[in-house]
């Protein structure tokens, strides 16, 4: 059944609008209901002509099955309290019920694929979406501020969740994804402050801000995860508890900014996952990051005891903003095996005189070295044609007008 379900949604026909032609727009059924029928033989609900406060979106209209619900078909409608979609509606299109406010619940069927964005962004009330069993996508914004949902079925046909998708969705408890989900957006589920469980399901890679000031969750189990994005979990004042596998190999800037699990780690270097470091607890004004990591997040950001670091041999990458606002900082070593400085990574470090650079760097990312007034030197380990390789963004100027020695080793 499930082979079938997610067969369903791959090979589901396209919509009417996007691979045939009108024939006849803004047609009205007996019950009032405006149409748009395609020379495919199929139907678009494009508006009604009453406002009542039930909306039944029939499953055929004179023979011919009804497919979608038309962009902004029913945008503003302030009437409407519930919906119900017929058997054959596929899609939800673009801003269809936006901002109904009075809408209380949706009934759905089998049939629906997808949700496009903004489609019920701003249904204040709309407390309950249901029969939706087989749903692909749910695209950007679709169901952002609806602060009194519920309940909302996330099935294992559900592979696509688009940013801010349940931005804001204050009653939402539970999200328990599928373990086939290939994408979930930036904010999906920001703001969701009564949610409490949360199933990540076959998710490889959770975007930036996915559960911010989720003030209500607790627990979260990332041991299926390669990457966590930047300030996935930020003020989540209630996160305890964190399983972080040894998948995760990547960790963004501020992901777990004032929750309570972060601040509950005591050691010096707090080294998670696939040796990503995400904090260092230290004092000391000459350090020296451990061989083991490979990944340093916003570890360093605001230290101001730091006077010199040496990067380890090992570490690949150094993230966004890992040494941002470090006032006391004057040399940094990077080590060998660095391909990547990220953007602001040593941002208002406004001491720093000295740097050292790898032959193995291959990017300084945007506004990496942004403030860093007074660079005097900066030695590299290669040849000026190596350093020239070198992928130098936007606002790095102090970096790029210093001077550079060539063939220098620390």
């Amino acid at each position: 059944m499930l082979a079938a379900a997610l067969c369903a949604c791959v090979s589901a026909p396209q919509d009417a609008e996007e691979t045939a032609n009108i024939v006849s727009q803004n047609m009205v059924s007996s019950d009032g209901i405006y149409y748009d029928l395609y020379d495919n033989g199929e139907i678009t609900v494009t508006g009604r002509r009453d406002g009542t406060d039930t909306l039944v979106i029939p499953d055929e209209i004179n023979g011919a099955p009804v497919t979608a619900v038309g962009n902004e078909a029913f945008a503003e409608d302030v009437y409407i309290k519930y919906v119900k979609l017929g058997a054959n509606v596929r899609k939800v299109g673009e801003k269809a019920f936006y901002n109904c406010a009075e809408i209380v619940r949706v009934d759905a069927a089998e049939a629906l694929k997808v949700i496009e964005s903004f489609a019920f962004f701003g249904c204040l009330l709309l407390a309950s979406f249901n029969g939706a069993t087989e749903i692909c996508k749910i695209s950007d914004s679709a169901f952002g501020g609806c602060v009194a949902l519920v309940y909302i079925e996330f099935p294992e046909t559900l592979t696509v969740i688009g940013s801010s998708a349940f931005y804001g969705c204050m009653s939402l408890c539970t999200v328990k994804l599928s373990e086939d989900i290939t994408e979930l957006g930036s904010q999906a589920f920001y703001g969701c402050v009564s949610l409490e469980n949360v199933s990540l399901g076959g998710l490889k890679e959770l975007p930036d801000a996915a559960f911010e000031s989720c003030s209500s969750l607790w627990y979260v189990d990332l041991s299926g995860v390669t990457s966590v994005g930047e300030r996935a979990f930020a003020e989540s004042e209630m996160l305890t508890h964190v399983d972080i596998g040894k998948k995760v190999s990547v960790i963004g800037r501020a992901a777990f900014s004032q929750t309570p699990w972060l601040n509950s780690q005591s050691d010096e270097f707090i080294i998670v996952g696939d040796g990503v470091l995400i904090k260092y607890n230290g004092d000391a004004a000459d350090v020296e990051v451990p061989s083991r990591v490979k990944y340093i997040s916003d570890a360093f950001s605001s230290n101001n005891s730091v006077r010199t670091v040496t990067v380890s041999g090992k570490t690949e990458h150094i993230g966004n903003g890992a040494f941002a606002l470090c006032r006391a900082l004057e040399k940094v070593v990077i080590g060998a095996d660095v391909t990547v400085i990220g953007e602001e990574a040593f941002a208002s470090c406004s001491r720093l005189r000295e740097i050292y650079l790898p032959k193995s760097l291959e990017l300084v990312d945007i506004s990496a070295f942004r403030g860093c007034l007074i660079i005097t030197s900066v030695k590299y380990a290669a040849s000026r044609a190596d350093f020239e390789k070198i992928e130098i963004r936007d606002d790095n100027a102090h970096l790029k007008g210093a001077t550079v020695s060539y063939g220098v080793k620390p």
